[in-house]
């Protein structure tokens, strides 16, 4: 009966021992947590310590990369301000995003007062006639609508004060990161500066082609006298004449009225020569308007007649029918054709045997060509391109500046001054004008130096002349 005792208190045991334990829990301690779980310890703690460090780098980078766009745009900044021209750039909607020193300075906006304002209201809404400028029609808006880059070289922007300057710029489109037109960028400069230039340079030349004017008269001097001094004295003449006859009694009505009417005849030859002398220095602005031909070759023919008969030249000249009117400054082309016949009068001055010069017009499609041929010594080998230079001549007294301001008349009318030669049988200078008009033709117009004695064989004897000399060319 004793056998099963120890068996019946071992629970009896463990049961009192199990409410004891319950009654009194043993404290769980840090050694305990370490000791349990010290692997999801040490993960946290490098965990945490991961964080910071990523975070204190992450800061770091972050200080660094705003430093860096802080020298970036500082340096952007840097080349905008430092570049002449005015740049701005805009969004879609039209408003400023930024500007430049240049653009402060021409406008008279700083830029922390235009950005995020409209520009085109700012500056560019009125046109240069004073016309209302509606945004959807400016070229600026065009760029930011349909990304086409554009240039003009002719507007007027607004300043501050209301005041307008002129410009040219060009229009850039602004893409986005993927690829999209997000604004544009323009860059414009003021041109007053240079269009105060330009008319210096206008009326610098206006100047020395009106000296050259001056010059070449007074070179022509004796022999405009000459020309002058006949009329006047067959104007002496017969009205000395005429009162002799009226003293003797011997008159009658219908022998005055011959006199009389030589003498006006007389006069209105010598008031031909003064008009195209005052014509031909008459100082005038560079306007292109219709010119006839005709009178262009007529006032050379006036003013050189003296001077080709002195150095017994031939000077005629051959205006085709179909030939009209051109689209010249009369004046500057009447300089032209004298200082090229004027040439080509002196070159044959020593020449023995035929002298003649011919002065030619001709239709060419839609131009019409100027030729001034003669049958002097040419202009010698090589090529006569060079004559066009400034200061080059051939002449022992000249000044090589007459071939140069005539060229530089015809390049100014779009055209360019040539040259051909043969030695020995002549030189031709030529150029081409627009035709003004396609007027009904004219019957061909043949005269000569001295109207009372035309030289229908000389004119006959150049056109070979000119006809080889225009295959050569």
């Amino acid at each position: 009966m004793l056998a099963p005792w120890p068996a019946l208190m071992v629970p009896a045991l463990l049961l009192v021992s199990g409410s004891a334990a319950a009654d009194t829990p043993a404290p769980f301690t840090l050694g305990d947590a370490l000791t349990r779980y010290w692997i999801a310890v040490v993960g946290g703690a490098t965990v945490l310590v991961l964080l910071v460090g990523l975070t204190s780098r992450t800061l770091q980078l972050n200080q660094q990369l705003s430093r860096a766009n802080a020298r970036l745009e500082q340096r952007q900044q840097l080349i905008l301000d430092s570049v002449a021209e005015g740049i701005y750039g805009i969004d879609r909607d039209g408003r400023t995003t930024f500007a430049n020193k240049a653009m402060e300075r021409m406008s008279g906006w700083r830029a922390a007062e235009i950005i995020g304002q409209n520009s085109h209201e700012l500056l560019h809404h009125t046109r240069p006639d004073g016309e209302p400028h509606p945004q959807e029609t400016c070229p600026v808006h065009a760029t930011c609508m349909d990304s086409q880059p554009r240039f003009v070289d002719d507007d007027v922007f607004w300043r501050r004060d209301g005041t307008s300057f002129p410009v040219e710029y060009s229009v850039t489109p602004l893409l986005g990161e993927r690829g999209e037109t997000i604004g544009s960028v323009v860059v414009f400069r003021n041109i007053a500066e240079r269009r105060r230039q330009a008319e210096r340079i206008r009326q610098y030349e206006v100047e020395q082609a009106h000296n050259m004017r001056l010059s070449t008269l007074g070179e022509m001097a004796s022999g405009i006298a000459h020309e002058l001094n006949q009329p006047l004295t067959a104007i002496t003449t017969n009205a000395r004449a005429c009162i002799r006859l009226i003293e003797a009694g011997r008159s009658d009505a219908e022998h005055c009225i011959q006199i009389v009417s030589k003498i006006a005849a007389q006069a209105e030859r010598a008031g031909e020569v003064i008009r195209h002398i005052r014509s031909f220095v008459r100082k005038e602005l560079p306007e292109v308007a219709p010119v006839a031909v005709a009178e262009m070759f007529e006032t050379v023919m006036v003013l050189l007649g003296a001077d080709a008969r002195r150095a017994s030249v031939v000077l005629t000249q051959r205006i085709s029918a179909d030939v009209d009117q051109v689209l010249a400054q009369r004046t500057q082309i009447e300089q032209v054709l004298l200082n090229l016949a004027r040439n080509a009068i002196e070159a044959m001055a020593e020449q023995i045997g035929e002298r003649r010069v011919l002065l030619l017009a001709r239709r060419q499609g839609s131009m019409v060509e100027f030729r001034v041929v003669d049958t002097g010594p040419g202009l010698g080998q090589g090529s006569p391109e060079y004559l066009f230079e400034a200061f080059v001549t051939t002449k022992p007294q000249g000044l090589g500046v007459g071939l140069s301001i005539s060229a530089g008349i015809v390049e100014a009318h779009g055209g360019r001054l040539r040259a051909d030669s043969t030695p020995g049988i002549g030189a031709t200078f030529y150029f081409s004008l627009p035709c003004a008009s396609n007027a009904g033709a004219e019957t061909m117009a043949v005269t000569t130096a001295d109207s009372e004695k035309p030289e229908k064989e000389a004119v006959q004897s150049m056109a070979a002349t000119v006809d080889s000399a225009g295959d050569r060319a």
